[in-house]
């Protein structure tokens, strides 16, 4: 067997722990081991000589830097030849989007939940790759907020505390590529209404109606 070993880093060059890599086999997409770099960043994993991709995601242990709370990149390695014990360092694609969040009039908001869940391709390396991230995070007394989310995120919602008179606030096409500093303005919450009907005009009771951007 061949040792496979490097570290892995933040968005930032920071060596990070607790995040898991999942080497596969390249022909044939079988898993070929799994391991979880430690405190230093650091990982090694014993495998045959082959050609192999690596995915990374986050592990259920806590890490010694910010990360998304959830995410995957597959593979975040698109090709890896093994042969002989082989370095590979990995640099995750992680920044940071922080700022405010405000009203319309640029009063700032505590307790604004600042929450992104969201999937896409991404081929800005030059190959395929699935990004997916799930992250919240609430903004504090001053309104300011930060957190850690994958490059190419392009949305996130805001959802105000419920005793304010705001509404839940969709913001789209973001396109992050480096750490951002953004003000997110929040609106002022309209009431929609109106009678539910059967096929015979009659209203109808225990309807659920979801609403979405």
């Amino acid at each position: 067997a061949s040792v496979l070993s490097g570290i892995v880093r933040d968005g930032h060059g920071n060596p990070i722990s607790n995040i898991k890599l999942t080497v596969n086999d390249l022909v044939s997409g079988t898993t070929m081991g799994t391991v979880d770099s430690d405190v230093n960043g650091a990982y090694s994993l014993s495998l045959a000589n082959g050609s192999y991709e690596i995915d990374a995601h986050h592990s259920y242990g806590v890490s010694n830097q910010p990360r998304p709370q959830t995410f995957y990149v597959e593979p975040i390695i698109h090709y890896l030849e093994v042969s002989g014990n082989t370095i590979q360092n990995i640099n995750l694609p992680f920044v940071t989007l922080s700022g405010k969040t405000t009203d319309t009039n640029g009063v700032a908001i505590a307790g604004v939940e600042v929450k992104v869940s969201d999937y896409w391709s991404d081929s800005s390396s030059g190959a395929y790759e699935f990004r997916y991230v799930i992250t919240s995070t609430l903004s504090d007394v001053n309104g300011d907020y930060s957190l850690v989310v994958l490059t190419g995120l392009d949305s996130i919602t805001l959802t105000p505390p419920s005793d304010s008179d705001l509404a839940i606030t969709m913001i789209n096409e973001l396109a992050l590529t480096v750490d951002t500093t953004r003000d997110f303005a929040l609106n002022t919450a309209s009431v929609l209404s109106g009678i539910v009907r059967d096929g015979h005009g009659n209203p109808i009771s225990n309807i659920k109606l979801t609403v979405n951007d």
